[in-house]
């Protein structure tokens, strides 16, 4: 037993540096060739924006990170450090890979275009600003967190489905707010679909569905990292997520491609033309 904590302790140290590590390099080069080489990814340039905002974040930024830290350390004291390496870095490899392949694939012509970020953040993870995923770590966590407060910690199916449905709240009244034109943190390319607030629906189900899938299996690593040790149970987490994504996203596809569109296509439920 005693070794078994040994190496877990081992993985958890050696599984943060391996972390920062990874992150340095990969929002450095990604925040450099946001700026210093836009033509190799295709940054749009916002010719409409007052020179001074380009490209510097609103001042909310640093806000974001600053309760991304509390939230963090939260997660530490209640869960451990391993359970916090894996909310905040799956904040960034999953959510943030995927938002990266739809924004590229767009604008690359492998998907259609989608959206892409404006004139949000400051350090970049690709073509999203970092500051994104720390936010989605911050809605994610806290929801999940209150759901278990007021269900308990064990009915793991209900804090999950009532997390994400929490989140998708939130997110439901965040979108429309900044992606605003008199904000403009992000510009919608989606056209001829079903819109809630000027926001694709299907926005609003994929935050719901990733966040449920995300919690429901993060909360399962308490007991695969029991039973199997941290090594074994990271290797399964960050390999199932995938996995499920692929079957919600292929869900979520369908439906936009053969009920949403061909039903409701071009209707925007908006108040005073938000």
């Amino acid at each position: 037993m005693k070794m078994e904590k040994e190496a877990d302790q081992r993985f958890e140290r050696s599984l943060l540096q391996g972390l920062l590590v990874f992150f340095l390099i990969v929002i450095g080069v990604s925040t450099y060739l946001h700026y210093f080489a836009p033509g190799i990814l295709r940054v749009p340039r916002e010719m409409d924006l007052p020179r001074f905002l380009w490209p510097f974040p609103p001042a909310g930024e640093p806000g974001t990170y600053f309760l991304g830290f509390l939230c963090g350390y939260h997660c530490l004291r209640k869960r451990g450090l391993w359970q916090l390496l894996l909310f905040l870095s799956g904040s960034f490899l999953i959510t943030g890979i995927q938002e990266n392949i739809w924004i590229l694939g767009g604008r690359f012509g492998l998907t259609p275009p989608t959206y892409y970020f404006s004139n949000m953040g400051i350090l970049w993870f690709l073509e999203i600003p970092a500051s994104v995923c720390v936010g989605w770590f911050i809605f994610a966590y806290s929801c999940v967190y209150v759901a278990e407060v007021l269900f308990g910690p064990k009915r793991r199916f209900l804090c999950a489905f009532i997390g994400a449905f929490m989140a998708m709240n939130i997110d439901l009244y965040m979108d429309p707010l900044t992606s605003h034109p008199l904000n403009h943190s992000w510009t919608w390319l989606m056209q001829d679909t079903f819109c809630i607030f000027s926001i694709p629906l299907t926005n609003f189900l994929g935050w719901f569905g990733l966040i449920f899938i995300f919690a429901l299996l993060w909360k399962k690593t308490e007991d695969w990292g029991r039973t199997q040790g941290y090594r074994r149970a990271t290797w399964k987490f960050f390999l199932w997520i995938p996995v499920l994504d692929l079957v919600l996203y292929a869900l979520l596809y369908l439906s936009w491609l053969y009920i949403i569109n061909p039903l409701l296509g071009g209707i925007n439920l908006t108040v005073g033309g938000v």
